[in-house]
């Protein structure tokens, strides 16, 4: 008998469904202080649940503000 015939998790583990789409994501870099100090005092401060969840938040925001500009 090997690891693999006892292996606890290979019960656990199952495919994703064919029509899940994993979330892509990328990698931002940013210097030390900004991250540590500047990102983690703005999640915060706006009661988000991540600085990822911030991000995304503020992109989300500024891109509805720049699709509204182009239209006028």
């Amino acid at each position: 008998m090997t690891r693999e015939d006892i292996d606890p998790l290979d019960k656990r583990r199952q495919e994703a469904p064919k029509n899940y789409e994993k979330k892509k994501r990328y990698t931002l870099a940013f210097y030390p202080k900004t991250r540590e100090e500047k990102l983690e005092a703005l999640v915060q401060y706006h009661g988000s649940k991540s600085a990822s969840d911030y991000l995304e938040q503020v992109i989300e925001r500024e891109w509805q503000n720049i699709k509204g500009i182009w239209r006028s």
